[in-house]
């Protein structure tokens, strides 16, 4: 009844958030294909993945608060009781409390861009490591478990190095350790057409002018 009663705007909008959650899902599968080959990439971008957006840092509350499990109040008969579920291949699933530790393809994403960004050498080398970013690592070593290492056994690297990294010194600040002078391509066209431009001005007026007739008999 309660479904019934939403308006098409609510509707409309619980299914942007869907897409939204959706998109962010695939931007973590994306992110750890990059993980995975970052040595073929060029040095500017290796230096945006360990550096500008150090994505070891974006990863760790993926591990401690992740969105792809979630628990659930239900009402029956007048009854509370609470489940869990579990995102998997774009569906919320109902997961028993005892297989909770069973991990999905969602979870292993971000263990394996871990994993990738912490044994490569690679990154080793030019990840600039701090006091932060050693404390913010050090976070992750309790999720290590044997249920874990059975699953992903490759996560028993990144167990060592952790424990490694607990007896490494870390200076309070580093902003890396690559070139001071690094060279990097810049798309001056697309910069040029990109700058000071409305954004939403500009999508109002696509949907003005082109979506809105759009329908799907003439799609």
């Amino acid at each position: 009844h309660h479904l019934q009663s939403r308006s098409s705007l609510e509707r409309i909008l619980d299914s942007m958030l869907d897409d939204e959650y959706r998109t962010c899902i695939a931007s973590v599968s994306t992110a750890r294909y990059l993980c995975e080959n970052i040595e073929a990439l060029p040095l500017s971008a290796q230096t945006r993945i360990l550096d500008t957006n150090d994505y070891l840092m974006l990863l760790v509350p993926l591990v401690e608060e992740p969105p792809w499990t979630r628990r659930r109040s239900i009402s029956s008969d007048g009854k509370n009781s609470v489940c869990w579920e579990k995102f998997v291949d774009n569906e919320w699933e109902k997961i028993d409390p005892a297989d909770l530790l069973q991990i999905t393809k969602c979870e292993a994403q971000p263990w394996l861009s871990i994993f990738h960004l912490t044994c490569s050498n690679t990154c080793r080398e030019q990840y600039g490591l701090n006091s932060f970013r050693k404390s913010q690592l050090l976070r992750l070593r309790k999720y290590l478990n044997d249920m874990i290492l059975d699953q992903l056994p490759v996560l028993a690297e990144v167990m060592r190095y952790m424990d490694q990294l607990v007896l490494m010194e870390a200076p309070e600040s580093s902003t890396g350790q690559g070139k001071a002078l690094l060279m990097q391509q810049v798309d001056v066209l697309r910069e040029e057409v990109a700058k000071h431009r409305n954004w939403d001005q500009v999508a109002r007026k696509q949907f003005q002018y082109i979506f809105s007739k759009v329908t799907d008999a003439k799609d």
